[in-house]
């Protein structure tokens, strides 16, 4: 499987995938946080680093970035466009702000399936502002569905995703906090500032 991973981060997309068993041939990520690559390269090392996502174009199975050029034929595009503008704890300028980046993302998917029209997608965002969450529903051509990680793990995080990828929400897991803190730990483990 060709993966195109727009906004990065860390590639917790190939953490993903490595745990569901997907079989990735190669990992095409669009990050520009230096640190983020660098714990991308040195958890997944043959990670192919595209750079800017607003330089990155898709036409006729070509991949066009800054960092080279790859003719590829992209199965999955995944991603989580920018929330700053439409988080609730945003400057609430919705699809207008920073968040706007989304149509890149939409730009790039809608070239992928053009090419391949079996291709696969997925896109997080916030839970926040209400006209930029109907927007991208309505641009992205499925509803949204609404997963709070909260049924799997000890964090409250309610997010949208929207996908052509079937699936089901998990089970309330009733995961507590208490229940994944480690004990013993050795204080020159722990994180200070510096």
């Amino acid at each position: 499987m060709n993966v195109l991973s727009l906004f990065d981060g860390m590639s917790c997309g190939q953490i993903a995938l490595e745990r569901v068993g997907v079989k990735v041939e190669n990992y095409f990520a669009s990050e520009v946080d230096k640190h983020a690559i660098r714990v991308a390269n040195h958890n997944y090392p043959n990670t192919i680093h595209i750079g800017d996502v607003t330089k990155v174009k898709y036409e006729d199975g070509t991949l066009y970035t800054e960092n080279g050029n790859y003719e590829v034929v992209i199965d999955l595009i995944i991603g989580g466009s920018p929330c700053q503008s439409i988080s609730t704890l945003g400057d609430g300028t919705g699809l207008d702000g920073k968040s706007g980046l989304f149509f890149k993302y939409l730009e790039l998917k809608n070239a992928v399936q053009d090419y391949n029209p079996d291709a696969k997608f997925l896109l997080e965002n916030v839970v926040g502002n209400k006209k930029a969450i109907e927007q991208i529903t309505k641009l992205m051509g499925v509803d949204a569905v609404l997963f709070n990680s909260n049924l799997v793990s000890a964090q409250n995080r309610a997010r949208y995703y929207w996908t052509n990828i079937p699936f089901s929400l998990p089970e309330d897991q009733r995961v507590k906090l208490k229940d994944i803190l480690e004990s013993g730990i050795p204080d020159d483990s722990i994180l200070t500032p510096g």
